[in-house]
């Protein structure tokens, strides 16, 4: 290479980094760091959240958790972990501002867990109570939503678990374990319950909870103890028609909601006996699957046909039993597995259908799927079709293995 043509390579390198400082120096100038931080003390973490609404006063009611950041530090191992703190406004959004007049300290809602609905409040509509909680930056939309059945969110939200001192935390975790191991209940998220409340052909489903009162008992040898009288029960679910609750699902008729939808995950199911009469045995729930197909049949109507598949495993008997010996042992155990689905299924349907006509099912959105130009006939009556919909289920179910033992314990 010349010595010329070398020479002038020199300048444009340096030129190129020049440049590269000026553009950093520029960022640095512009892009400041903290503009808008917000001290820890001015800000109080919420953990849980209720809502009520006030019949008499015509307010909403807020209640939340708010986190104590000292407690359970060393000398305060003995106080309580949040604080409980009620404010009223016109609005959701005036009932959290007017929090300051008690704490003081703005409410931050990036760590709620939970939001929990009254009984009466959710019967009367969740539309304009829930707007708030869509709208605000601040939410996560992975907060439960709850309905307290029989009392306010404001009671419900005294309840406590002996296992964890933040009870908005705990509460989540009951609902995901009642969710896997039982299966008699969905972990309804915000981001969940907002897309059932808002697409057509499916309706909105929120967490049961209700107040469990414990007596108080005396333990010998504790040092330290802290009776709790008021814990929850989680299990069944809140049925809603358009964004209103129009009832409830008991634990077993949720789980029939599931195997309809296919989200049974675990639990335990017991049936009779085939060769003992009045005696019980355990099986727990392994996997399922669900097909629904849409038809239309004569006269019009829409026919639902579902097909359930469904796996268990022998937990445990109460009388003696010999698989070994018996040669109709799987095909009359898997009978009695799938009559148990049936009347689960049956049961959801019932209350479901025929009664809260109300389509927690998301047959509705199946059918705008399956069959689009008859849901753009009926979709503006759905909520008068679905409870006429025709339903076949046929259950196909399958007990893989008895655990440890081929036999029951047989006494001498």
């Amino acid at each position: 290479m010349p010595k010329s043509r070398a020479r002038l390579m020199v300048p444009r390198l340096f030129r190129g980094e020049i440049a590269l400082v000026l553009l950093v120096c520029l960022c640095m100038v512009a892009l400041p760091g903290c503009w808008n931080r917000r001290e820890l003390e001015t800000l109080a973490f919420v953990s849980a959240a209720g809502v009520d609404y006030n019949e008499a006063t015509g307010f909403y009611e807020l209640t939340v958790h708010v986190i104590k950041p000292r407690a359970g530090t060393e000398g305060n191992m003995t106080e309580k972990a949040y604080v409980q703190a009620l404010s009223t406004g016109k609005t959701i959004f005036e009932a959290v501002r007017n929090s300051i007049q008690q704490l003081p300290a703005r409410l931050f809602w990036a760590h709620n867990n939970v939001l929990i609905i009254g009984e009466e409040t959710a019967r009367r509509g969740v539309a304009e109570l829930i707007d708030f909680f869509e709208r605000d930056g601040e939410t996560r939309h992975d907060v439960m939503i709850v309905v307290a059945e029989g009392c306010t969110a404001n009671h419900m939200l005294k309840a406590a678990y002996e296992l964890d001192d933040q009870p908005g935390m705990q509460m989540v975790e009951h609902i995901r374990f009642v969710r896997g191991s039982l299966s008699t209940t969905l972990a309804i998220d915000l981001h969940e319950f907002l897309i059932r409340l808002n697409s057509p052909g499916t309706a909105a489903l929120a967490v049961r909870m209700k107040p469990m009162y414990k007596q108080p008992i005396d333990l010998p040898g504790e040092l330290i103890r802290e009776d709790i009288g008021l814990t929850p029960i989680v299990g069944g679910l809140a049925v809603f028609r358009n964004n209103r609750m129009v009832g409830w699902l008991e634990p077993l008729a949720a789980r029939g909601l599931l195997w309809l939808t296919g989200e049974t995950r675990g639990g335990l199911m017991v049936v009779e006996d085939p060769w003992n009469a009045g005696v019980e045995m355990g099986l727990e729930l392994s996997q399922s699957s669900v097909e629904a197909k849409f038809s239309q049949v004569a006269g019009g109507r829409i026919k639902a046909s579902v097909d359930i598949k469904a796996t268990a495993y022998l937990g445990d008997v109460q009388g003696p039993i010999s698989p070994l010996e018996t040669a109709d042992f799987p095909a009359r155990l898997q009978e009695r597995f799938e009559a148990q689905i049936r009347a689960e299924v049956n049961t959801a349907l019932l209350e479901c259908k025929d009664e809260m006509r109300s389509d927690v099912f998301g047959w509705g959105s199946a059918l705008h799927r399956q069959i689009p130009e008859l849901w753009s006939q009926v979709k503006d009556a759905w909520d008068e079709v679905f409870p006429e919909v025709e339903v076949e289920v046929a259950v196909r179910g399958r007990v893989l293995r008895s655990g440890t033992n081929l036999s029951s314990l047989r006494a001498k």
